[in-house]
């Protein structure tokens, strides 16, 4: 159960490790561990507990921050460097073998795995350049063929903190300039770095109280808000009457961890997803020199 009323498949190597958990060490010879799952499913545990499922590369998910610490590091410096370096991938070799696998990517089934990489990277150049990554230089206009990169500022930063290409475009094209506090914090807090927490049913009542709450000192100074509904002033934007994404969840628990209120304690099991954004966060502050 992953909240909000959905249920996924456990990931396969938390399957794997739960299973090699069965039995003692050192007293049991041998373990044994059940699996139960649905009959749709039940062809994939089977693979997986044979070994009959080949092993699959996930590299094109994480294409665009891979490709770009080679350019960050001056290991890329041109496209072709880059599909030379894509060429010598575990990620290539299952795209000749498996193309099928690979077509949410762009890979066309009926092409080689050279020319299905050399789009890929084309396409992801030029996704990093459009975001500001990295210069980009095209043969012919803005629509020619990439043939040199260069890195830049905001590149080298996502290289250095391994921060994820989708969160660093956020922070270099929503953001406000200047931006407040407040900005800063609601784009942390929807970070693709976060996409894996959820906002549970049972959840909702307390951050309601927590956003609505008047008190002085206020727990959530900054709070999630909604357009008002007065006729008077219709643009006036009011705190919001429940939090509806995990995002303004953890931009309120974020507040309420960093209060002065010993009284104002956190939920455990929201506690543990808000120290991720303080993690996080630690992990993406200036170093000193």
């Amino acid at each position: 159960y992953v909240g909000a009323g959905e249920y996924a498949e456990l990931d396969r190597g938390a399957v794997l490790q739960m299973c090699g958990r069965a039995g003692r060490p050192q007293f049991d010879e041998r373990g044994k561990a059940v699996i139960m799952t649905q009959r749709s499913t039940k062809a994939a545990y089977d693979g997986l507990v044979h070994g009959t499922d080949p092993i699959e590369s996930n590299l094109g998910l994480a294409l665009a921050e891979h490709l770009n610490a080679e350019i960050a590091s001056g290991v890329v410096a041109h496209a072709r460097a880059a599909v030379e370096w894509l060429r010598h991938s575990f990620f290539h070799i299952r795209v000749g073998a498996n193309p099928r696998r690979y077509a949410s990517l762009g890979v066309d089934p009926g092409s080689s795995a050279d020319t299905a990489c050399e789009r890929i990277v084309t396409r992801t150049l030029g996704g990093l350049g459009d975001a500001g990554m990295c210069r980009v230089t095209r043969e012919g206009g803005a629509n020619g063929r990439v043939t040199a990169v260069a890195p830049l500022d905001a590149g080298t930063i996502m290289s250095d903190l391994y921060v994820k290409f989708a969160t660093m475009r956020e922070l270099t094209r929503r953001v406000p300039h200047p931006a407040s506090v407040a900005d800063l914090l609601l784009t942390l807090c929807g970070a693709e770095e976060f996409s894996g927490v959820k906002l549970r049913r049972d959840e909702k009542k307390q951050l309601k109280e927590w956003n609505l709450a008047a008190d002085e000192p206020a727990l959530v100074r900054f709070k999630v808000t909604e357009p008002g509904r007065g006729k008077s002033s219709p643009a006036r934007r009011v705190p919001a009457k429940a939090i509806r994404t995990a995002a303004e969840k953890l931009f309120v628990c974020a507040q309420v961890a960093m209060s002065d209120d010993p009284a104002a304690a956190v939920p455990p099991g929201m506690r543990l997803e808000t120290e991720t954004v303080f993690v996080n966060g630690r992990s993406a502050s200036p170093r000193p020199a």
